[in-house]
């Protein structure tokens, strides 16, 4: 049997497109016990010399609760001089799950975007390294034909 990509990763909604100015923050924080990696894609619509922040947060629930920085922010910004008024920016910040601090209960991500001009912006989480599969047990080896399936 052979993988598909989609069933590798899983892909959330951190934000959809709206209107962002400083502080446009994830709708939710993706669960990392789940995973081993999670990136942030986030895309920007910036003009000329204008930038955007992007920040990870870890928190405790998928809510948000006790957020905190996760790593250093990333700064994207729009170099094109192309004569455009506005380009799409596409920014991407990543983490592993062994960055977070597990041992005082974080264990959700979510991402924040701040930016120097009110820009459109839309983000997706997609993590990696999942420990399950849709009820397929993640050790089984996608290329040998064999899937064990598990129910609760």
């Amino acid at each position: 049997m052979t993988c598909k990509i989609h069933e590798e990763i899983k892909t959330d909604i951190a934000f959809a497109s709206s209107q962002a100015t400083s502080g446009k923050r994830s709708e939710v924080y993706v669960d990392m016990s789940v995973a081993q990696r999670v990136a942030a894609v986030i895309v920007v619509q910036l003009t000329e010399a204008h930038s955007a922040a992007v920040q990870l947060y870890q928190a405790k629930t998928a809510a948000g609760g006790s957020a905190k920085v996760l790593g250093d922010a990333v700064t994207f910004t729009n170099t094109v001089g192309d004569g455009y008024a506005k380009r799409d920016i596409i920014c991407r910040v990543e983490a592993a799950a062994a960055d977070l601090d597990g041992d005082n209960g974080f264990t959700h991500v979510g991402v924040n975007v701040d930016t120097t001009e009110s820009a459109l912006a839309a983000g997706v989480f997609i993590r990696s390294g999942l420990m399950f599969r849709d009820g397929i047990d993640q050790d089984t080896q996608c290329d040998t034909g064999t899937v064990t399936t598990t129910s609760d």
